[in-house]
């Protein structure tokens, strides 16, 4: 599993170099596979790249095919089970929640039950 993303170099077993980063190395989906998105819809796994990874696996992703107001939407991208949670509108949405709360974006998003029963984050 990886553990942390490495901006340069060509990283290492546990360093993976984020130039080569993409889902389909992460997981085992097939190129052109649709995932779909808790509170409806469906996203072609090509159009996710990832940006934040977590100690779960998962990762939260750029949507790009999908734009407001000239910037990606993102999403958190559950690796176990795929599919996609969080829908939020841009990276700077992100960032606010990320920094207002000092806590996993994703734990702020939704309840308890969401986190441990559908994510099982614990």
């Amino acid at each position: 599993m990886i553990q942390e993303v490495s901006a340069v170099g060509d990283g290492n077993k546990q360093i993976f170099p984020m130039q080569s980063l993409s889902l389909q190395r992460m997981i085992s989906v097939e190129t052109h596979e649709m995932i779909n998105i808790r509170e409806g819809g469906s996203v072609n796994v090509d159009h996710l790249i990832p940006f934040s990874l977590d100690h779960n696996g998962n990762a939260w992703c750029f949507i790009v095919n999908q734009m407001i107001n000239e910037e990606y939407i993102v999403a958190y991208f559950d690796s176990h089970n795929p599919k996609l949670y969080g829908i939020m509108d841009n990276f700077n949405e992100w960032l606010k929640v990320l920094i207002n709360n000092r806590e996993e974006v994703i734990r702020t998003i939704y309840d308890d039950n969401v986190i441990s029963m559908e994510l099982g984050l614990g």
